[in-house]
């Protein structure tokens, strides 16, 4: 407020009489400039989700600006590579899934900016990780439903004799496969390792038992554990012959007459066996 007055003795600094004064009032709007960046809560934003999340707000990120009106108005965007599986409402700073996760395993990193309204305009960025982890929602599976391999009657007990081959989608445990060999009688001559060698366990003898057939299931270590596609794998096991046992007579001995004169053809005929193998006589 400013007070005029009239009729007053600046010399002698008194008011003359019959003085008058007037006043009025002077307003002074104090406007902002833009002189305050948007400032994050956090310098770093971390959250987990599972692969399988689809909708839904992960995190909301907040920046607060000093300055008022539109120079205090916070818009927020994302950038980086990774960001393309997520989008960010520019007004709140909630962040939630743009695109499918599935298989999209791990951390994705990536920034986010706060940009104020001012002009000119004024910003800050921090940054986001997301742990995308792993479900378990993949079966194992076989890489063929059954094979099968010929080996020698001599193999030596604990030698390797095949490998399993079997994918599973899934990471980490979810991935893990366990083996299982059915309880025949067949399969108590193999046995299988958790990386899916198949190994000799007992000796073979091929006069006994030429073909084996090895029944071969498994399952991951995820939870609930998945089983194979197929269930079952079918590993069947030829037996080669070694030439390990002498010939043999079908009887020890025998007898032949002949008469007396010129010496027949044939006096007559022995027989002798042995498995899987052309005989030659000789006297």
């Amino acid at each position: 407020i400013i007070t005029a007055q009239d009729n007053y003795d600046y010399v002698n600094d008194f008011q003359k009489p019959g003085w008058k004064e007037n006043t009025t009032t002077i307003l002074i709007n104090v406007t902002d400039v833009n002189d305050n960046a948007p400032v994050f809560k956090s310098d770093k934003y971390f959250e987990t989700v599972q692969e399988s999340v689809s909708k839904g707000t992960i995190l909301t990120v907040a920046a607060n600006d000093e300055d008022i009106g539109e120079n205090g108005k916070v818009q927020y965007s994302i950038q980086g590579m990774e960001s393309v599986l997520f989008k960010m409402d520019p007004g709140t700073g909630a962040l939630s899934i743009a695109s499918n996760l599935t298989n999209k395993i791990g951390y994705k990193c990536f920034n986010v900016t706060a940009k104020d309204q001012g002009n000119p305009p004024l910003n800050s960025t921090t940054s986001i990780c997301i742990n995308v982890t792993d479900i378990n929602n993949n079966n194992p599976n076989f890489e063929k439903p059954n094979d099968t391999i010929s080996i020698p009657e001599s193999t030596c007990p604990g030698t390797k004799i095949y490998t399993v081959i079997i994918t599973d989608k899934d990471f980490g445990v979810n991935a893990k496969i366990n083996y299982e060999l059915e309880s025949k009688a067949d399969n108590s001559y193999f046995k299988i390792d958790d990386s899916g060698n198949v190994n000799l366990e007992k000796k073979l003898d091929y006069e006994k038992k030429s073909l084996y057939q090895v029944e071969i299931k498994a399952s991951d270590a995820g939870t609930p554990s998945l089983p194979s596609i197929p269930a079952i794998f079918l590993l069947s096991v030829n037996v080669t012959n070694i030439n390990d046992e002498p010939p043999e007579f079908l009887q020890p001995n025998d007898t032949f007459t002949i008469k007396e004169g010129p010496p027949p053809i044939a006096i007559g005929s022995v027989k002798a066996k042995d498995s899987g193998f052309d005989l030659c006589y000789t006297i």
